[in-house]
């Protein structure tokens, strides 16, 4: 005995006409919902890195240099410092117009700091002084520029490399290289 005919047409063009009008239905979903969210860039936080400069100074392995005072419009996005055999600090900017700024400082080669921080590809360029200290320029094809120094460390035998980095114009970095204190 035979089931009668269904509604639908069970064939092969039957299921495609299914499928496309499935695959239009998920296309105008994704498309409507698309339109009705909000889709505003979220904000980068601003974060509080005074705690983070004093247990790096309680560590007592690397300077930790901060901008005294933080430029005027400028804000701390990220921070972090690790201690251990290989202890670094980082702290993360953007300028007031939204360019940032990152210092680094580890107990690495002023080469592997390049390369880990401005490129492979960065190219050497001059040097600057700021401050007393002799600072050597270093960009890359994206249009970072880098300013790198390398110092001795509070612990012998470990010397300390500081990068500070960014797509901000050069004068602004310098300016803020300036400003490093170990404070």
């Amino acid at each position: 005995m035979s089931e009668p005919p269904g509604r639908y047409e069970r064939s092969p063009r039957g299921m495609l006409t299914a499928l496309v009008v499935v695959v239009i239905g998920v296309a105008a979903y994704v498309g409507l919902r698309g339109l009705l969210n909000d889709n505003a860039a979220t904000p980068v936080p601003t974060v509080d890195y005074h705690g983070w400069v004093k247990s790096g100074h309680q560590d007592g392995k690397l300077q930790i240099l901060v901008p005294h005072p933080m430029p005027a419009g400028w804000r701390a996005t990220s921070v972090n410092y690790a201690t251990g055999n290989d202890p670094s600090w980082h702290l993360g900017m953007l300028t007031g117009q939204g360019r940032y700024v990152g210092l680094e400082e580890q107990w690495a080669s002023p080469s592997e700091m390049v390369q880990q921080y401005v490129g492979a590809g960065a190219s050497r360029g001059k040097t600057v002084g700021i401050a007393g200290r002799t600072w050597r320029v270093w960009t890359d094809s994206r249009g970072d520029y880098a300013l790198v120094d390398n110092r001795p460390s509070k612990v012998p035998r470990h010397p300390e490399t500081v990068v500070v980095v960014g797509d901000a114009p050069p004068a602004q970095i310098r300016a803020f290289v300036g400003a490093l204190s170990p404070h």
